[in-house]
């Protein structure tokens, strides 16, 4: 079981920069990130490797393959309200939540080879040995920050953007960190019609202190604790989703932020993610 407390150094900031809908770098990244503009043109495959929740898991036997040319936008398939049906089983009541994923085909987020998963609520196989989240537990992470749409997130994890696009109809703007960079480029592809998402590449531990505070951080990878820089970088009153543990066997956790304090309110469940790498994270 968890017990954590995190005390996180106030600092006084300069009001944060209005987003422009301009992807270009105005005023700079940190010196290991390189932020990737959103262009024109569509692709197919998602996110960092969040995997199974609760006891199933998926065997990655081999490293897949994946293919970044350009293809349209999937539409929705017959199915696609079994995720909103498995969300709802899976406790989910938000009904915002619940219509952001009626309205973003995951087909539109997947490789082309796994497109027939698209609409089951199961993880699918992306490079880099990464395992996309299972549709459910998205739900359940993006729930628990309680968005109502004025909000600025920062999420940890591009993959291939589904759980992005969801944020990006949830909040008015999304800054996301990949950490690698074939997946970074599929997804500002597949995220090219949200005008409210800036897509970088590079340690997501360090966060992007430079478009802080942020009113909600979504950590889609595992750590012992939240890196220091993701509680300095979150605003007085906003929440933090973040599995909390090795890496295969965590508890996913909801903080919220106090006096300069990070405390946890409680576990969104329990799940197995990839761990969280980085400069105050796993090497």
């Amino acid at each position: 079981m968890w017990q954590i407390e995190i005390d996180v150094r106030c600092r006084v900031r300069a009001p944060r920069p209005e987003f422009d809908g301009n992807t270009a770098d105005d005023d700079g990244a940190e010196p290991d990130l390189l932020h990737l503009p959103i262009d024109d043109g569509d692709d197919g495959e998602l996110p960092l490797g969040l995997v199974l929740e609760r006891e199933r898991t998926l065997e990655l036997g081999l490293r897949v393959g994946h293919d970044l040319s350009l293809r349209p936008r999937p539409a929705h398939t017959g199915h696609v309200d079994a995720l909103v049906a498995a969300a709802r089983e899976a406790g989910v009541r938000d009904k915002r939540v619940l219509e952001a994923i009626a309205a973003v085909p995951r087909a539109g987020f997947v490789p082309l080879e796994h497109a027939d998963l698209a609409d089951v609520d199961t993880p699918i196989p992306i490079p880099h040995e990464q395992v996309t989240t299972q549709p459910s537990l998205v739900a359940r992470m993006i729930e628990a920050l309680a968005l109502t749409g004025n909000e600025r997130v920062l999420e940890i994890g591009t993959g291939y953007g589904w759980q992005t696009a969801l944020l990006a109809r949830l909040a008015r703007e999304v800054y996301s960190i990949e950490r690698f960079a074939d997946l970074a480029e599929a997804a500002r592809r597949n995220l090219a019609a949200f005008e409210n998402v800036r897509v970088f590449v590079g340690n997501g531990s360090l966060g992007l202190a430079e478009h802080g505070p942020y009113d909600a951080i979504l950590v889609a990878a595992a750590y012992s604790n939240v890196p220091e820089p993701l509680a300095e970088q979150l605003a007085e009153g906003g929440r933090l989703v973040q599995p909390i543990g090795p890496g295969g066997a965590e508890d996913v956790v909801l903080f919220e932020k106090h006096a300069c304090r990070l405390e946890p309110l409680r576990s969104v469940t329990g799940a197995h993610f990839v761990r969280l790498h980085g400069r105050h994270a796993y090497p």
